[in-house]
């Protein structure tokens, strides 16, 4: 069950996702294909986001629907992957094998430039003792 708290940092997630996008309610709602005022509810704190909104705001935002979900308690914290790895990896599950293959050489490019500005050092191997 849904408390005003949850239900109040739920919707200020959504609209910070909707002004990191400069979308308006309307946008999102038929970007999602939802009514304008479900997601008018939710920002107003009159209603708590269902699993079926929850899957519709995922595909319009393009995000996994865990994320979503997770914000909107309707499934527990996953402590051990960020948001941004899950949206990664979302994104790659969505493209064709070509694509895939793409991303994976452009990450791999971008850690050996990285690695060559000296922004992310291998650890120092130790000697030996004898």
């Amino acid at each position: 069950m849904y408390s005003i708290e949850d239900m109040s940092a739920f919707g200020e997630w959504l609209e910070n996702e909707m002004k990191m996008r400069s979308w308006s309610i309307s946008d999102l709602a038929r970007y999602a294909g939802v009514a304008r005022g479900s997601i008018g509810n939710i920002l107003r704190e009159e209603r708590a986001p269902g699993s079926e909104l929850c899957g519709a705001l995922a595909r319009a935002l393009k995000i996994p629907p865990d994320v979503v979900y997770r914000h909107a308690g309707l499934l527990p914290p996953k402590p051990d992957m960020d948001e941004k790895s899950q949206e990664i990896i979302h994104l790659y599950q969505m493209m064709d094998e070509v694509n895939q293959n793409e991303l994976l050489e452009y990450a791999r490019l971008r850690l050996r430039i990285q690695e060559g500005n000296g922004k992310h050092k291998r650890p120092a191997t130790r000697p030996a003792s004898s």
